[in-house]
């Protein structure tokens, strides 16, 4: 009778018949956030509480279900870093939103993102993104990271002229035409890329800071018309020769290996 109640009770165990062993939802995980930033218990919690969140970060959390960020209209900065959403539908509404971090979450779909005109930064590396076009008329924003991320087209990109911070490290990129009109870039992450062709950086006049690491680029002559550069890495890229940095009056310093001059 032993035997038999023990593998009862295992049985049990595996079926989940005895009892439930599913975590907390995505709401009690949000509200348990917003009461821990307020020093307050999730049933103290109030209307006029979650009206005022500014700031949340859900990062490494098991959240789902942005449903419950409704009633917060006045979130301006969301971190969902490495949480298992894939659908950001409920972020449309919330307007006020100026910095967002999807980095390592199963978004694919940024259309919800297309009329939040407030958005200055967004963090979308790490996930199976690859179209931009909901994007194209975000021009407010300054900051975009679409690290190892599937896209390949930046023409969405190309009305930005507010962006001074891209992170393209390890997509399929290869044609940096649309970024030729973006006057107030100054960093671009261009490691791992297939770009091989620097002509569209030479109308770039503020670009400072410039990665070029494992990229088939082989010819700098272009960056002899961006005098404003300041950094440039070319570790393990095929950049024949340094030459055409030598005319740059405000290059620091040009990280290489093997390059000949």
């Amino acid at each position: 009778m032993r035997g038999q109640s023990l593998l009862a009770a295992l049985l049990l165990a595996v079926t989940g018949l005895g009892g439930s062993c599913e975590g907390p939802s995505s709401e009690e995980i949000i509200l348990r956030r917003v009461a821990r930033d307020l020093s307050k218990s999730p049933e103290q919690l109030t209307s006029k509480d979650l009206a005022s969140v500014g700031k949340l970060d859900l990062s490494h959390t098991g959240v789902s279900d942005l449903g419950c960020l409704l009633r917060m209209p006045n979130l301006q900065q969301l971190e969902l870093f490495e949480t298992p959403v894939s659908d950001i539908s409920p972020l449309a509404r919330l307007e006020r939103l100026e910095v967002l971090g999807l980095a390592a979450t199963k978004v694919s779909d940024l259309t919800p993102l297309r009329g939040l005109r407030q958005l200055r930064v967004l963090d979308i590396s790490f996930t199976p993104v690859s179209d931009l076009s909901p994007l194209s008329e975000l021009t407010g924003l300054t900051g975009l990271a679409l690290v190892r991320t599937r896209v390949c087209d930046l023409s969405p990109l190309s009305n930005m002229n507010n962006l001074t911070g891209l992170d393209l490290l390890d997509t399929p990129v290869s044609d940096l035409t649309p970024l030729s009109g973006l006057t107030a870039l100054e960093s671009l992450h261009l490691s791992g890329t297939h770009v091989s062709d620097l002509a569209p950086l030479r109308s770039i006049p503020q670009l400072r800071l410039l990665y070029l690491e494992r990229t088939p680029v082989r010819d700098l002559s272009p960056l002899q018309n961006v005098p404003t550069l300041e950094e440039i890495w070319l570790t393990h890229s095929q950049a024949a020769s340094l030459n055409p940095t030598k005319v740059l009056p405000q290059l620091r310093k040009v990280h290489v290996d093997d390059i000949r001059p």
